[in-house]
């Protein structure tokens, strides 16, 4: 009660040197109360991609003033490295690193892998990016993009 559970990827546009992201917020019954798409501009590898994704869906749940979160993504090792209690000094856990400064202001969090199955929606939503023209923070609603994939998992 009163968790809320946030769902990340990221895709990388090597033609375009573009890392696309997805992000979907849930409260505990399951309800979206907000999605987003972002891309930069950025010559990365997945890791890199994936920890970049993290820190901006950690900042979007910050501002949205949610204070207890349990994250979920399907990039193993951003999730071994967010749970770690010593920093990777690479790029990308430099990126986990800040997202967990933010996270530990937070009242409660947890972060754990789930499977490209039960990732799906944020999956979508970091694919169907880069066709916007600007990001997009959606509150209290979600893209047409995800809207089977939402109705099929309140079932």
């Amino acid at each position: 009660m009163g968790y809320y559970k946030l769902n990340w990827d990221a895709t990388i546009a090597k033609e375009a040197s573009k890392v696309a992201i997805g992000a979907v917020i849930r409260d505990q019954m399951g309800l979206v109360v907000g999605t987003l798409q972002a891309q930069k501009v950025l010559f990365v590898d997945s890791f890199m991609a994936e920890a970049y994704a993290l820190m901006l869906a950690v900042i979007f749940c910050r501002d949205m003033g949610i204070q207890d979160i349990i994250m979920e993504g399907d990039a193993l090792q951003v999730i071994h490295v967010l749970n770690k209690a010593t920093t990777d000094w690479s790029q990308g856990g430099v990126l986990i690193a800040n997202a967990k400064m933010i996270l530990n202001t937070l009242h409660s969090w947890s972060g754990s892998h789930v499977k490209r199955e039960g990732n799906k929606a944020a999956h979508i939503l970091a694919r169907n990016t880069p066709s916007l023209e600007e990001d997009l923070y959606v509150l209290e609603d979600y893209p047409a993009c995800i809207h089977s994939i939402i109705l099929s998992e309140m079932m």
